[in-house]
């Protein structure tokens, strides 16, 4: 297994919405993105949720614990399980 080296740790995460339609009716949807701010490379992860709060500590959560992003798809499937 991949150590992250922490004093190197270059990723951040965010927060983003988007307009989305189902069934004729549009809704706000909340999201995270995921930057690598070494590379300039944006993974975008569109439409977890329509509770802005939820996602926002979510995305407070992996910046604080700085999540390695490999884990980040376990960590949105782990948060839709649970809500």
């Amino acid at each position: 297994m991949k150590k992250l080296n922490m004093d190197n740790y270059n990723i951040r995460y965010e927060l983003i919405e988007g307009s989305f339609t189902l069934d004729s009716k549009t809704y706000v949807g909340y999201g995270i993105s995921v930057i690598d701010t070494r590379s300039g490379k944006c993974t975008l992860f569109h439409d977890i949720s329509v509770n802005k709060n939820d996602i926002a500590n979510l995305v407070s959560l992996c910046n604080e614990l700085k999540l390695d992003p490999i884990h980040i798809r376990d960590v949105i499937d782990d948060f839709l399980v649970s809500h």
